[in-house]
């Protein structure tokens, strides 16, 4: 009987931990933007532009160290070169922790002239004060989550982001709103869950590595790390201008009511990364690993596969809330949110094809070719910012949208571009065409069927998620028959088992 190779074994089973970690993370983090998005469009205005100011400062305090420490803690951890591995760490902290410090203060003292003077909210002032002392906590936070995907400790970053951040947070949420609060409930719900996080994660990062036992000294390699990381630096910035910039427009050209509308629908098609994420968390370690190896036939197998997997999962959910995206919104948000029903099938869209990005920059990164990374990043941050100076006046947040999905668009293609430039591996094959077709065919007749029944009259809670059940149940058990051997083997050995177990 054929054997499953362990490297894809070993991507299955890691991708599941972080799989099954991702998915209670976004069903709370659902819940809590639900539970915020309640008290009204504009409160969750006004806490998502604070999310898209402090996430942008974070990004650029990191430096883009992020993919560097994936990519050579992984290959020292291989080597057993633990002092290599502290000073990579120690390097990290050392220059973004002062970066981190500088950006919490000058948000703090400028925070009312930015809530006054560019999105003329002054409600705004007091959530940017709070949020500023969160900034440094998130940077040490997300070096040490890149820490443990490099040592393929995953589960210590799904306990930590997944479990007690969003449970947390919610919790306080509940409270909060419960006593009688609007726009603090956020606020506190988000420094409070940061500070817990933060504790949580230093814990796990003296139990993965010795970083703070003074006998093992390191051996820093700082110049390389930062010749490796700034092109990333620069890439991360203008990752964080699409993801982020639209919110900020949409609030400087409208308001901050418009701004809650369209993040509950960004929110929503930002589902289509639950999958990639959780599968990259373990690709570029796996990868890392092959490479240094020479072993290019794992590397094209784990390719193949990666993707596979990813467009089997996401055609799926790509289906369903394009088929049903009025009802979602309605059901779960409110009457006042569907008029973002347009903006959402846009941008669930640009995001289902964007979500196989991260593979081909995955081995961009693993091959150093940063600055191509830069260069498509830069054309995306670019388009994306002049689209919607010109959209956002005319067309409001489908404006929006539209920008941001044809920005995303073109940095898929461009990275698939330069990435089979230098792998010549395309996995986009008859597989990939079998499967889009039978997708296609099922998203026609469901559509027909609604149409024709007008089963969704009257909507409810009940039957949206009956639906979802019915939908994923009967799509899983025929694209089951859909798999390869290895494939099928794959989902026995490591599914079927532990089910029965």
């Amino acid at each position: 009987m054929k054997k499953v190779d362990t490297s894809s074994k070993e991507l299955l089973t890691g991708a599941s931990i972080v799989m099954g970690g991702l998915f209670v993370s976004k069903l709370i983090g659902y819940i809590y933007t639900i539970l915020i998005a309640k008290i009204g469009s504009e409160t969750f205005g006004l806490y998502s532009l604070g999310i898209s100011i402090i996430s942008f400062l974070v990004i650029i305090s990191l430096f883009g160290f992020k993919s560097g420490i994936v990519r050579y803690i992984s290959y020292y951890n291989t080597k057993k070169n633990d002092q290599k591995v502290k000073g990579i760490i120690k390097s990290t902290l050392k220059i973004s922790i002062p970066i981190s410090i500088f950006f919490s203060f000058l948000l703090f003292f400028f925070s009312s002239f930015i809530a006054n003077n560019i999105f003329h909210n002054s409600d705004l002032s007091f959530l940017l004060k709070l949020f500023a002392f969160t900034i440094p906590l998130l940077v040490i936070t997300e070096i040490f989550f890149s820490v443990f995907t490099a040592f393929k400790k995953i589960k210590y970053k799904v306990i930590t982001n997944d479990f007690i951040e969003k449970i947390s947070k919610l919790f306080l949420a509940f409270l909060l709103i419960y006593l009688g609060f609007k726009l603090e409930s956020a606020i506190y719900s988000f420094v409070f869950s940061t500070v817990i996080s933060f504790i949580f994660v230093i814990y796990f990062m003296n139990k993965s590595f010795p970083l703070f036992n003074n006998k093992l000294k390191s051996l820093e390699i700082k110049k390389e790390l930062i010749y490796y990381s700034f092109p990333l630096l620069f890439s991360g910035v203008l990752s964080s201008v699409v993801k982020w910039i639209d919110t900020i427009m949409i609030g400087i050209f409208l308001n901050a009511s418009e701004v809650g509308i369209y993040n509950v629908a960004l929110s929503t098609s930002s589902l289509m990364i639950l999958v990639p994420t959780a599968i990259m968390a373990l690709f570029l370690p796996l990868i890392t690993e092959k490479y240094s190896k020479n072993d290019d036939k794992q590397i094209k197998k784990i390719y193949d596969r990666t993707v596979r997997w990813i467009f089997m999962f996401n055609i799926s959910l790509f289906i369903f809330i394009a088929i049903f995206s009025r009802e979602i919104l309605n059901t779960m948000f409110g009457q006042e949110y569907v008029i973002g029903s347009t903006s959402l099938l846009i941008l669930i869209f640009g995001y289902f094809i964007f979500s196989f990005i991260h593979i081909h920059t995955g081995y961009l990164i693993l091959i150093k070719k940063t600055r191509l990374i830069l260069l498509v990043n830069f054309i995306m941050a670019l388009t994306n910012v002049i689209l919607n100076l010109y959209l956002i006046p005319k067309y409001g947040i489908v404006g929006g949208a539209i920008a941001t999905s044809v920005s995303l668009i073109i940095a898929y293609l461009l990275s698939f571009f330069f990435s089979y430039k230098f792998s010549r591996i395309n996995p986009y094959n008859v597989k990939i065409s079998k499967i889009l077709l039978f997708s296609f065919i099922i998203f026609i007749v469901i559509s027909i069927f609604i149409k024709i029944k007008k089963f969704l009259s009257p909507i409810t809670l009940t039957k949206i998620i009956f639906l979802g059940i019915i939908f994923l149940l009967v799509y899983g058990i025929i694209l089951y028959f859909m798999l390869n051997k290895e494939d099928k083997l794959l989902f026995k050995e490591l599914v079927l088992k532990k089910f029965k177990n």
